[in-house]
């Protein structure tokens, strides 16, 4: 278990051998409370692996529809065939390269599964805690009416 407490926060991750960048953290903040301390958090990908997987697929996307709306207007124009082939040619290795992309993510995620039971269990048993589960918004009453 490798991590941070610094005040009243709190950042953890399993050990591994490797190196992975969407490992599971468990981010929170240590909060005093009448029976004792109470951790509140979440446990999931690193914040900053989050962010940039936004920016890379936005910036896929947009450059994506970029090069298909350039092919269809230099095949309507009735320009040269080159003006046609060439962002299509382009539009698909951006394609591959959010294929690629969305594949990494899911190897990375899979390589981490069970990582959350692991860092929540091993929190509860270093600190002798229970799991509280934020409560659910109460159901709207039924109607009868669809």
């Amino acid at each position: 278990m490798l991590g941070r407490v610094s005040g009243s926060r709190v950042r953890l991750h399993k050990r591994l051998t490797g190196q992975n960048s969407f490992q599971t953290v468990l981010i929170g903040v240590l909060e005093p409370g009448g029976e004792g301390t109470t951790l509140r958090g979440r446990v999931g990908m690193h914040p900053g692996a989050i962010g940039y997987m936004a920016v890379y697929f936005a910036v896929a996307a947009i450059g994506s529809v970029y090069l298909g709306v350039s092919a269809a207007r230099g095949g309507a124009g009735g320009g040269p065939l080159w003006a046609v082939i060439v962002p299509l040619a382009v539009l698909a290795l951006g394609l591959m390269v959010v294929a690629g992309g969305a594949g990494v993510v899911w190897l990375g995620r899979n390589q981490a599964r069970d990582e959350d039971e692991f860092l929540l269990t091993f929190v509860m048993e270093v600190l002798a805690a229970r799991k509280e589960l934020p409560a659910e918004p109460a159901a709207a009453p039924d109607t009868g009416r669809i």
